[in-house]
């Protein structure tokens, strides 16, 4: 009798873990709503591939985001209107038509980031001082939301969610439920009220995951150092056109500014962010800024904001100490197909 009490005890405990450990991954309707309102205030903004550790690492992604996230949620009570900057484009006002508190700015990066951003600096898009972030009001490109499919909490806390992704003007809605994005929140409370912060976001595409595990590939064909020092000036080994000014930001972060010699009478120059990856390759961002400068006729020089005329998008370090900068080319093979850069003094 008491080994048959013991058996059913057992029993019973047993199916009480298994019920509490489903309990834990089970997340009501309006809660799962929640998630995929929460995750859609990054993919509308277009931070569908990032990390908080990336995102709080880069003024630049920062302030973006913060002020597209106002843009599009709160418009009337965030963007203030200068009516004087309306017909005008001197002065301030070339910087925009409005202007955005620095305040509301770290706010949104506090509640969806839960950081706590004291240094405002000016961006590519988006003019600071004093206080005031300044913006024009044009539209941007048609956004995505995520609804959530599938939700588990992991071990430390933290809840891995499967989403799929829709248009908004989509008349049906949501059209399918494969899942196209995966991200990682962190449950906490903001203002007294609980919700969640990005911990990662990655949305999962075949086509660019394919080319990524190719150049991965590809770049193992250097054999490059383990930590290799990318620091320093280095120019092209073939025509010395080109070269490139590599310093560290600390935590595997670089500044890259590379100089293009367009001609004989203009020089291109635009400053990059870039990261270390796997301690093999750079990887840098979209060109912060480009300056073309160009020699008038009466040769002084004359500087205007550019395009990025000559984008990396990868900085290898080889198995000798050299930097190479692949490029387009026919082979499948990039040591074929990259410039080579030596160490010069300065």
């Amino acid at each position: 009798m008491k080994l048959h009490t013991k058996a059913v005890l057992a029993g019973l405990m047993i199916l009480g873990a298994a019920a509490s450990a489903s309990a834990k991954d089970e997340f009501s309707k309006d809660t799962m709503k929640k998630m995929g309102v929460f995750v859609s205030n990054f993919t509308e903004c277009f931070f569908n591939n990032t990390t908080r550790e990336e995102m709080t690492a880069d003024n630049e992604n920062l302030v973006n985001f913060a002020m597209c996230h106002l843009k599009i949620n709160a418009w009337k009570s965030s963007y203030i209107p200068l009516p004087e900057c309306l017909n005008s484009q001197k002065g301030m006002c070339a910087y925009g038509q409005f202007k955005v508190s620095s305040d509301k700015v770290a706010r949104v990066i506090k509640k969806y980031l839960d950081y706590d951003m004291k240094k405002f600096a000016s961006t590519e898009y988006y003019h600071y001082e004093k206080g005031f972030f300044y913006a024009h009001g044009a539209d941007g490109e048609q956004p995505e939301y995520a609804v959530v499919r599938k939700a588990r909490t992991l071990d430390n806390g933290n809840i891995e969610i499967q989403a799929s992704l829709y248009n908004p003007e989509a008349e049906d809605g949501p059209s399918s439920d494969d899942i196209e994005l995966t991200a990682v929140i962190k449950p906490y409370v903001f203002e007294s009220k609980k919700t969640w912060s990005l911990v990662s976001i990655k949305r999962l595409d075949g086509d660019n995951e394919a080319d990524e595990d190719e150049d991965d590939d590809d770049y193992e064909a250097f054999n490059p150092q383990k930590n290799p020092k990318f620091e320093g000036f280095w120019e092209d080994d073939v025509v010395g056109k080109t070269s490139m000014e590599i310093s560290s930001s600390g935590d595997g972060a670089y500044t890259i500014i590379t100089s293009h010699a367009m001609g004989a009478f203009e020089n291109v120059e635009c400053t990059y962010r870039a990261r270390l990856a796997d301690d093999r390759f750079l990887k840098p961002g979209q060109a912060e800024k480009c300056i073309s400068t160009e020699t008038s006729d009466d040769g002084s020089p004359d500087k205007i904001t550019a395009a990025d005329k000559d984008s990396i998008e990868v900085i290898l370090m080889d198995g000798k100490g050299r930097l190479q900068v692949p490029y387009e080319c026919d082979s499948d093979d990039v040591t074929s197909c990259s410039t080579p850069y030596r160490r010069v003094k300065r």
